[in-house]
Formats: structure tokens, C-alpha cells, sequence
């Protein structure tokens, strides 16, 4: 990683703003206990969270810089925020539209496999409260996996964990 932001592009940048790039679930339908780049190798070039973003700071800032930041993708307007490729994007900007994939990305697997994803689901987050009510659970299945192939067994896993019925 280092040697990735010593890069002479990156020498004006002080915030690194990299991509995401999302990954299909391979229409695989169980946890397999094998690394996720081999389950998930398959790219979803134009998914549209695609454009959101993790930022890396360079480090030795005074602590100032800490105080002045609103969340974890921005950086105060003073300092050069730069895409991964070092092209220079606001400081203020939490998405880089159109992603910039061309040296650096984050791998990004939102649902996994379908078991995957429904224990996800049932789990929660903690700085999310989630409704699990019929329309929500729709919109997520949909959202996630229409994407992909929507197999008949996917449909029916989910409605057995989540007792839904599509229609």
C-alpha cells in the first residue's frame, strides 16, 4: 500500500478517494469455505454503487485536519482530495462518478451468497435500525439480485428464511 501512495500522481493529494467495485454472487447459493475472490470473480462493471467511495489519508497531519472533516470520504477543502488514478476531484465529494477503477478499487461483495445474505439480513447492523417488514425485504431481494440471474432457488431460499411470497 506504500508503495501504491509514495506513486509520484499522488504527491499534491493528501485524501486518496477509491471506488468500489461490486462483484456478482455467481448465482452460487451456499457459504463454501473458500477465499472471496475466488467464490465472486465476476465484476459488475455498471452497477451504480459503483461511484461510492473509501478515502485514505496521508498520515503526519497536524490534528486540526481531524477536527474539520464531516465524515469518513471527505477532507476539508484545503487539502487536494484525488481519485485513485490521481486525478483531482473535490475534497468535499463522497462519490467519484464515473468510478475510476484504473489502478486501485475496493472489491465490494454486498450480498455473497444467498444464505449469505439472508443471515445478514436477519443479523442487522448496529448503527442501522432495519424493518423487516414484507415491502423491505422485497426491495432488497430485488435490488440485490435481479442483477443476476434469478434463480428459482434463490426465490425460495429467501422466502423460506423470510416467510415471502413474490409474486
Amino acid at each position: 500500500m506504500q508503495h501504491f501512495l509514495n506513486k509520484k500522481i499522488f504527491k499534491k493529494c493528501i485524501n486518496i478517494k477509491i471506488n468500489w467495485l461490486m462483484y456478482s454472487d455467481n448465482d452460487l447459493l451456499y457459504y463454501k469455505n473458500i477465499t472471496l475472490n475466488k467464490r465472486f470473480n465476476i465484476p459488475i462493471y455498471d452497477d451504480p454503487r459503483n461511484i461510492f467511495i473509501k478515502s485514505t489519508v496521508r498520515g503526519k497531519l497536524k490534528t486540526n485536519y481531524w477536527k474539520n472533516i464531516n465524515n469518513p470520504h471527505s477532507s476539508p477543502n484545503r487539502y487536494i482530495a484525488c481519485s485513485s488514478s490521481g486525478k483531482i476531484v473535490g475534497s468535499k465529494d463522497v462519490l467519484v462518478n464515473p468510478p475510476d477503477h484504473k489502478l486501485a478499487m475496493l472489491n465490494h461483495y454486498a450480498t455473497k451468497t444467498i444464505e449469505e445474505y439472508c443471515l445478514k439480513i436477519k443479523r442487522g447492523r448496529s448503527d442501522v435500525k432495519l424493518v423487516l417488514n414484507k415491502e423491505t425485504l422485497i426491495t432488497k431481494f430485488n435490488y440485490f439480485f435481479l442483477r443476476n440471474i434469478k434463480t428459482k432457488e434463490k426465490l425460495l431460499y429467501f422466502n423460506k428464511m423470510f416467510n415471502v411470497t413474490f409474486h
